[in-house]
């Protein structure tokens, strides 16, 4: 095997500054903002506005995926408690087997995707909302 060595200028483009994500997370809650207030100026605020909204040119698809829960104060809220649940009945699970000695990937797997059936829900919606 032939291991090439890194070129210096490579190896700092490789991966985001901490300047660049910070860039990047503040753009993103801008985003967020602004499509909220669009929305909250709407008369109704459900997936047939913002389908319209995206039909018409006034919101790029874009520009809406990947902030649509800064869009919502409730599920800016909601997502890291859920994503804190999900990780806390994992670990519940993976202490149970180990007390049991038992390794069942399978049972943690259901776990796994129980406890992920909102976030496929919500992304199930998205894939709609931006057909």
């Amino acid at each position: 095997m032939r291991v090439y060595a890194m070129d210096p200028l490579s190896r700092q483009s490789m991966f985001y500054s901490s300047a660049e994500y910070e860039a990047f997370r503040t753009r993103a809650a801008s985003d967020g903002y602004q499509l909220r207030r669009l929305l909250a100026a709407c008369s109704s605020r459900n997936a047939d506005t913002l389908r319209l909204l995206i039909n018409r040119g006034v919101i790029a698809r874009e520009d809406f995926l990947g902030v649509e829960h800064l869009i919502s104060e409730q599920a800016g809220q909601r997502v890291p408690q859920e994503r804190r649940a999900h990780s806390v009945s994992l670990l519940e699970m993976q202490k149970k087997l180990r007390e049991k000695n038992e390794l069942n990937a399978d049972l943690l797997a259901e776990v796994a995707v129980a406890t992920s059936a909102k976030s496929a829900q919500r992304a199930r919606v998205r894939a709609v909302i931006t057909e």
